[in-house]
């Protein structure tokens, strides 16, 4: 399973045949908690070697990249978009910083360093994502999460005032 997520991720062109909606359904079904599937527990379970899990996260940014940044290139309509919000819910369904259990660091470093890259596409749907994914981390790596929201207000020009406040919320962990 953990392959088919990583191919899946490092090629997405083969979406190109389903609506953005299908899409979203899909990214509930392979990551959601609640999919009868639960493919994204696949990522915690320590019988997959950690490598091939670390290669699955890694391709979530060419997800992003090659994928979510085309599909969507305008504003974001996280509440009336089926694609927009599965994507803005992206980190926080998978299974990995609230699993019971502690996932190997080297699993939750790599999730953080793809949250990070994410916040480098120029693309709001992917940046909005990265900053609910770590509004949801915060409470497990405070000093983490404000070091990468601060570095990427530093580094970002011209980003709306959504986006600005959204990133100043998800830095303190208040984000909805």
């Amino acid at each position: 399973m953990v392959g088919y997520l990583t191919k899946l991720f490092q090629k997405p062109e083969v979406l190109s045949q389903y609506s953005l909606e299908q899409i979203a359904q899909g990214i509930w079904f392979l990551l959601g908690d609640s999919s009868p599937s639960q493919m994204g527990h696949t990522l915690v379970q320590r019988r997959v070697p950690l490598e091939e899990r670390l290669t699955c996260v890694r391709s979530m940014l060419s997800f992003f990249r090659d994928f979510v940044a085309v599909a969507a290139p305008g504003p974001v309509e996280t509440e009336d978009d089926p694609f927009h919000g599965a994507c803005y819910m992206w980190w926080d369904i998978l299974p990995i910083r609230w699993r019971q259990g502690a996932p190997e660091p080297e699993l939750l470093s790599e999730c953080l360093q793809v949250m990070r890259e994410c916040l480098a596409i120029p693309s709001e749907l992917c940046q909005i994502s990265a900053l609910h994914g770590l509004n949801h981390w915060h409470t497990t790596f405070p000093g983490e999460v404000e070091q990468l929201v601060d570095s990427f207000l530093a580094k970002s020009r011209n980003l709306g005032p959504r986006l600005l406040t959204y990133a100043a919320s998800a830095r303190g962990g208040m984000s909805q």
